[in-house]
């Protein structure tokens, strides 16, 4: 019973994303996308672990014993090995369940070196200070300007962020969009949106093969640049200045490394509908809200019910699950 609904809390994570999908960038607002998007990157990888331990111990786990986790697996692994022909799929889980812990220390490397590489130099380039003056009239903090042709803006870091940009993006951009670039790029940085994307990175490097995880962080990173450009909206004050700048990136084709934030990021089209016709998308955004609560609602009481079901079972029953999960009675054969 625990397996089976582990799966099937398993395969709503993964289904739901491109279920919701049109609806959600059709009418959804920032805040529903960034929670939708959290939440399934979450339950995708909590639903993983969870379906290869569940394969691994298919019995409940009493609470008490959770300080001797480490003990009770080394015990587990010694009986199940004991017995490999009758336990190999337990001991096939439990090798997919390591290489899946594995792969999260990995991508975790991998994006923090990423966030590394995408800084700047400390020590700004020669001209760096006039040009930004000539940019923007004066020299702003935390922004670093990069003596490069092509289209470059985003937002790095995650204790200290640094916002860069290219003087040839500058160059294309008129003055109230080069306004409108640079109020979005602080908006990713006073509210540390690369922490939130690295975070998402992790999960989509760890678990990039499962259905979901790419539309998840699709969600997300939508969600991020759309609050940015409400942000950079009411520093300009009128949306349709941050849309054209939004067109004059895509057009120029923005680059920009993977573990960032930028003002090219996300769902564009869903972007500039918001800026066009912002009234119009947040009263719809209200439906599909609540379909999207509704929705997880039903997920998360199918796990409230499967713990309860566990908690009710008396101490003595949980110590005998325990023990059948490690080492499966075995019939005699004088019994056969």
């Amino acid at each position: 019973m625990r397996v089976a609904l582990a799966v099937g809390v398993f395969v709503s994570f993964v289904v739901l994303p491109y279920l919701l999908r049109t609806s959600l960038l059709a009418r959804g607002s920032p805040r529903i996308l960034a929670w939708y998007g959290t939440t399934s990157l979450i339950g995708i990888a909590a639903a993983s672990f969870t379906v290869l331990a569940a394969v691994v111990s298919p019995g409940p786990l009493p609470l008490a014993d959770l300080p001797r986790a480490v003990e009770i697996c080394i015990d587990a692994t010694g009986r199940l090995l004991s017995h490999p022909l009758k336990h190999w799929p337990s001991i096939l889980a439990a090798v997919l369940l390591l290489a899946a812990t594995v792969r999260v220390v990995v991508a975790a490397f991998l994006v923090a070196r990423d966030g590394r590489r995408a800084r700047p130099p400390r020590d700004r380039f020669p001209g760096e200070e006039h040009t930004l003056r000539e940019h923007f009239g004066l020299v702003p903090s935390s922004v670093r300007l990069l003596p490069f042709d092509g289209p470059v803006a985003f937002t790095t870091g995650l204790l200290r962020p640094v916002i860069v940009v290219s003087d040839g993006l500058m160059r294309a951009l008129d003055p109230e969009e080069r306004s409108a670039v640079l109020a979005h790029e602080r908006a990713h940085a006073s509210r540390r949106h690369a922490a939130a994307l690295s975070a998402a990175r992790i999960i989509a490097r760890a678990f990039g093969s499962m259905p979901g995880v790419r539309v998840s962080v699709e969600f997300l990173a939508t969600a991020l640049e759309a609050q940015a450009d409400d942000q950079a909206t009411s520093s300009v004050g009128d949306p349709l200045i941050v849309a054209r700048a939004l067109a004059t990136t895509a057009r120029l084709s923005l680059e920009r490394p993977a573990a960032v934030v930028g003002v090219a990021g996300g769902e564009l089209s869903y972007r500039i509908r918001r800026l066009t016709a912002r009234k119009q998308t947040r009263v719809r955004g209200r439906l599909v809200g609540v379909l999207v609560l509704a929705t997880m609602g039903m997920v998360l009481a199918q796990g409230v019910a499967w713990s309860a079901g566990e908690r009710a079972l008396t101490r003595e029953r949980l110590s005998l699950a325990l023990h059948d999960t490690c080492h499966p009675p075995h019939v005699a054969a004088s019994e056969r």
